[in-house]
C-alpha cells in the first residue's frame, strides 16, 4: 500500500504513538517532509521514514480509549503568524495594479496564493469548533 493510502486511511482514527493517543484529523506534504495533525498536535518526518514511522502508530478502538483532553497544545498557525503579512502584501498589490496595469498577472497569482491561505485559515476555525465541541 502507498504511504498516501495509508495516510489516507488514517485519517479520523485513533492512534497511540508515543504512549499517547491521538486522532489523527489529517496530513500534508511539504517537500520531503511529511506532517501528521493530530488532536494533540503535529507529527513530523521525513518522506524515506515513513513506513517505519507510520508502522510506530497502533490503531485504538474508539470504545476502548476517550479521546485526548490535550486540547492546548494546538495553536493556530496560520492566522496569527502571517494574517498581518498578507493584509500588507494584498494592499501592496492594489497599489502596484493602480499604478501599472501589467501588474495584474503577478496580482493574480499572489491572489491565488493568499486565497489558500485564506482556506487554510479556515479550516483552523473550523479545527477549533471542533475542538471545543468535544471539550463539552
Amino acid at each position: 500500500m502507498k504511504i498516501k493510502e495509508k495516510l489516507d486511511m488514517m485519517v479520523g482514527k485513533l492512534y497511540m504513538y508515543e504512549k499517547e493517543n491521538h486522532r489523527v484529523l489529517g496530513w500534508n506534504f511539504v517537500g520531503e517532509t511529511v506532517t501528521i495533525t493530530t488532536d494533540i498536535g503535529s507529527i513530523s518526518f521525513l518522506f524515506p521514514d515513513a513506513d517505519q514511522k507510520l508502522s510506530e502508530f497502533l490503531k485504538v478502538e474508539d470504545s476502548l480509549a476517550p479521546i485526548s483532553n490535550n486540547f492546548e497544545q494546538y495553536r493556530p498557525a496560520v492566522l496569527g503568524s502571517v494574517a498581518s503579512e498578507l493584509k500588507d502584501v494584498l494592499v501592496d498589490n492594489i497599489r502596484k495594479v493602480q499604478a501599472d496595469k501589467d501588474f495584474i498577472p503577478q496580482a493574480q497569482a499572489i491572489n491565488d496564493q493568499a486565497k489558500s491561505i485564506i482556506d487554510l485559515a479556515k479550516l483552523e476555525v473550523e479545527f477549533i469548533k471542533a475542538i471545543t465541541y468535544l471539550k463539552k
